[in-house]
């Protein structure tokens, strides 16, 4: 029997392994040796003064090292438990253990003042830093580098090295409820180019740059060209007027970055061909097809846009890409209507994996019983698509939802954001959920308003829900009116708390109608990178070119 039990643990150690092995986005590849530590007779003692978060933590670790290696390990508190000579202990914080203040003294000597130490011998696991915030740094990288990877039963992988010491770099660092941590790895600006796309176009009706607006960014990870996956693709709205033209003109720019963000260079700008006495598009969102939708197959760009002249008419125009943005065509017209009162505006598309369908949600002016109301439509390849279904459209007239922005969450539910002016003050962003993108319920229900005790988001979200993080993921709103914050939910919007901007666009420029106005998320495929894009003012500078401000943050 036992020689059974133990042929029963080979087999499912390998078949672990094999998952592992052949699993997407994980980020590193499991280790090759496989030097296994046994941890069964471990116990976890904790500083007895830790905060909040460190305790929150090591609770956090010890249900992960349960449900990886089915382990229940005691957890202690140093006061408690007096240091015994040989005695089998995972040490968390600034613990009285001679083995954690040994630790520290390697801190010390490295002269590292903002750092942590995961320290492994066979009797004791150090896992400590030069503070709390550090500590918590260290326990997340010990459960990625050393839990994670092991395969099911009593041991840990310590393939990762006994010892790891490493800087932490606060300042870098923002702070949530739980120890959930954002870093930002890069803060960078996208410039105006000097050489321009479509020369001849531009040399015909010169531009005088006024600003940018409307940022959106993705990260390519469906293109056939596999060394095109992993770059940065971003786009936006140049607010310009152009020289020998009567309307005022809005050119598109799509840039690209091959480094994650550090740096960039504008590849295309996507001209209007169907409706040329139109503006080059305006609100402009950006999309990689994750599916095949007609003939267009998986890594199809789209770029979505208004093409306006304000006084009469307004188009939702796509175009498409099908060699990773570097050239445009603009195939179909979605949506059309009247100018400002009347009009189409701010499309999102998104992919249903559930159906098939791409959908593409808008703002719409055009119907006479609403001031303003939420619409999607449908489309099996693309080219042709269904009639508009309202998804929020209030009897009210005097309500007026718009600017919709979706999120999947792990928990199976799309949520989205907008924001609605009312009878309130500001223009507060509601939000509503929905596990079928075709349903989102009646439509004179419009959702739940996004609150912190007596605060309140206001006027063009954006929303992004990542995996990192807490248990349940991370989902992030951003909005005009709150510079300084961002709102946060660990439970998939059920309460949420500000946390510092990682992007505060006032700090970029001088302020005017459009800084930091409906910016741009979005999800690295490694599920704990974040893709933040804002838009900055044309500055007095002359030598200024930049248009957007773009950062890549790492949550924890």
């Amino acid at each position: 029997m036992k020689k059974f039990n133990l042929l029963i643990k080979i087999i499912s150690f390998f078949i672990i392994l094999t998952m592992l092995l052949c699993s997407c986005g994980s980020g590193r590849a499991p280790a090759k040796n496989n030097e296994l530590l046994d941890i069964s007779s471990f116990t976890i003692i904790r500083e007895d003064k830790s905060s909040k978060d460190v305790t929150a933590q090591t609770v956090l670790l010890k249900k992960y090292i349960l449900a990886v290696t089915g382990l229940s390990l005691t957890v202690r508190v140093d006061y408690d438990v007096p240091e015994i000579e040989g005695a089998k202990e995972i040490l968390i914080g600034q613990t009285d253990r001679s083995a954690t203040k040994n630790a520290l003294k390697k801190l010390a000597e490295k002269d590292i003042s903002d750092g942590y130490i995961i320290d492994i011998s066979d009797n004791y696991i150090v896992i400590v830093g030069t503070s709390d915030y550090a500590t918590v740094r260290a326990i997340k990288v010990f459960k990625e580098k050393y839990v994670s990877l092991s395969p099911e039963g009593n041991s840990i992988v310590t393939d990762a090295g006994r010892e790891i010491i490493e800087k932490y770099n606060s300042e870098n660092v923002i702070h949530a409820s739980g120890g959930i941590e954002l870093e930002i790895e890069v803060i960078s600006s996208i410039c105006e180019p000097s050489e321009k796309p479509n020369k001849d176009f531009y040399d015909k009706y010169p531009l005088i740059i006024k600003g940018a607006q409307y940022p959106a960014i993705t990260e390519l990870c469906h293109q056939p060209n596999e060394k095109d996956n992993g770059k940065l693709i971003a786009i936006f709205n140049l607010n310009a007027d152009a020289v020998g033209v009567k309307v005022r003109k809005t050119a598109a720019c799509v840039a690209m970055s091959e480094d994650g963000g550090e740096s960039w260079k504008c590849i295309a700008r996507p001209e209007e061909k169907i409706s040329p006495e139109l503006s080059e598009g305006s609100m402009a969102h950006i999309y990689e097809l994750p599916a095949a939708i007609g003939d267009m197959p998986a890594g199809t760009l789209l770029y979505s846009a208004n093409s306006v002249d304000y006084s009469y008419k307004s188009n939702i125009s796509v175009w498409r890409s099908f060699d990773a943005g570097h050239t445009w065509e603009q195939y179909v017209c979605i949506a059309s209507a009247g100018g400002l009162r009347e009009g189409v505006w701010e499309p999102f598309m998104i992919y249903s994996e559930e159906d098939g369908y791409l959908y593409c949600f808008y703002s719409d002016d055009s119907d006479p019983k609403h001031d303003q109301k939420i619409v999607y439509k449908r489309s099996k390849d693309g080219v042709s698509w269904s009639d508009s279904v309202d998804v929020v459209a209030y009897s009210d007239f005097a309500y007026r939802p718009g600017m919709p922005v979706i999120t999947k969450m792990g928990n199976g539910e799309y949520f989205l954001v907008f924001e609605l002016f009312g009878d309130w003050k500001g223009c507060p962003i509601f939000y509503k959920t929905t596990k079928d993108l075709s349903n989102w319920g009646d439509p004179n229900d419009y959702g739940t308003k996004i609150t912190e005790r007596e605060n309140q988001m206001n006027a063009t979200p954006c929303c992004a829900w990542i995996p990192a993080g807490s248990e349940n993921g991370t989902l992030l709103v951003t909005a005009k009116s709150t510079e300084e914050y961002i709102f946060a939910s660990f439970d998939y919007g059920k309460t949420w708390e500000r946390i510092k901007n990682p992007l505060p666009f006032y700090e970029f420029a001088e302020s005017n109608g459009r800084i930091g106005y409906s910016a741009g998320l979005w999800v690295g495929s490694d599920g704990k990178t974040l893709y933040y894009i804002n838009a900055i003012n044309a500055t007095s500078d002359p030598d200024s070119k930049s248009m957007a401000a773009f950062a890549k943050i790492k949550i924890y």
